[in-house]
């Protein structure tokens, strides 16, 4: 059990090292990585186990790695980040590592992972869904956002952040 956790650490840590060699971002924004979520054949006490110390692990040597090399992180609530569609704020689908816009007007079907980043990249600095909001409260904010936006939104090249330096490079 503790060779694999070292295995595990190693290869986050190198991978970490090589990103922030490469990158050197100004600002890493990642979700809060403190709720446990399981599938499979392993009894639920084992995957909760096993998901919590992960997500611990990585989130710590995140945060480990900003502060050696000057980065700042901030965290966001990950209530329906994969959930959204990035472009227009409507629900849609995952399936795998695909996103399915249920909207009928955008309609976009993306990889998962970068809708999910860009969400999270819109959450950071929303004055309306805070670190601690109830997932209920999210739910009911996004569709409210959704239901007052008549035209789908535009695309990545103008989509307008609220407190982020445009000038930095960001990790998220």
């Amino acid at each position: 059990k503790w060779k694999e956790r070292k295995k595990i650490q190693t290869y986050i840590g190198t991978v970490l090292h090589a990103f922030f060699g490469i990158k050197c971002p100004d600002l890493v924004i990642g979700e809060a990585l403190n709720f446990t979520y399981s599938r499979g054949e392993l009894p639920k006490k084992v995957k909760r186990y096993f998901s919590s110390w992960l997500k611990g692990v990585m989130q710590t040597m995140i945060i480990m790695r900003c502060l050696r090399s000057g980065a700042t992180y901030a965290v966001v609530n990950s209530a329906y980040t994969s959930q959204i569609c990035s472009w227009c704020d409507c629900f849609g689908k995952r399936s795998g590592d695909i996103f399915h816009c249920l909207n009928g007007r955008c309609g976009r079907i993306v990889d998962a992972d970068y809708n999910a980043a860009r969400n999270v990249l819109k959450r950071y600095g929303d004055p309306d869904i805070r670190l601690f909001t109830p997932y209920k409260v999210v739910r009911s904010i996004l569709e409210g956002r959704f239901q007052s936006v008549e035209t789908v939104q535009p695309g990545p090249e103008k989509l307008a952040i609220r407190q982020v330096n445009p000038g930095a490079n960001y990790l998220f």
